[in-house]
């Protein structure tokens, strides 16, 4: 019943937030993707005990982004690998302008943001930063004034849980893969920075 309410008091809220994932790519798509996240967060196990905690947004955001730029999540696999090849089905991708790399990549990169969400206090604030960030458009002054903090307190922080999640996903990066070191760093800031451009 509570996070009914949620959603009903949030709808044009929700509905800003998805666009914000979505850039407004892809707009044939958009009511879809809404309708779809919506409907994950409202049969997510852990969704009443995060609307409880005031935690709604964070929470709805990050099931949303996940969806919209993770090659594997369900939305992808269900709408958009489909529906994009109405435009261009008689045209060959060569199999070297495909990165595989950086499609695990950008996989690792969204599993060590759940880990943040997920983990202690300092780190699930990290989490949040950074979700808030790409949900608002790469823009440091647009969560300051959301969050009622200075932009470079939140510049820093935002620093901070990407550098964390550089140091998890050097644990997971196989030894094989062509990034490593400052290489990664820069595909993940591109990936943190550009969602949307990531499928």
């Amino acid at each position: 019943m509570l996070v009914n309410k949620w959603i009903s008091e949030n709808y044009e809220n929700i509905r800003e937030w998805m666009y914000n994932i979505t850039k407004g790519e892809k707009p044939e798509l958009y009511e879809d993707f809404v309708q779809e996240v919506i409907t994950m967060f409202l049969e997510n196990k852990k969704t009443e005990k995060v609307v409880e905690k005031g935690d709604g947004k964070f929470f709805i955001i990050r099931i949303g982004t996940n969806n919209w730029n993770s090659s594997t999540s369900p939305f992808h696999k269900n709408y958009r690998k489909f529906k994009s090849v109405e435009f261009d089905n008689n045209i060959e991708t060569p199999i070297e302008d495909y990165d595989v790399d950086e499609d695990i990549i950008t996989d690792k990169v969204f599993d060590c943001i759940d880990e943040l969400l997920e983990g202690d206090d300092r780190e699930r604030y990290y989490g949040m930063i950074i979700l808030l960030y790409s949900s608002l458009g790469n823009n440091f002054s647009e969560v300051a004034r959301r969050m009622n903090v200075s932009r470079s307190h939140i510049s820093t922080e935002y620093k901070k849980g990407v550098s964390i999640i550089m140091e998890k996903l050097q644990e997971r990066i196989n030894d094989n893969s062509k990034y490593k070191g400052k290489s990664l760093k820069i595909i993940t800031t591109q990936i943190l920075k550009n969602y949307g451009k990531y499928r």
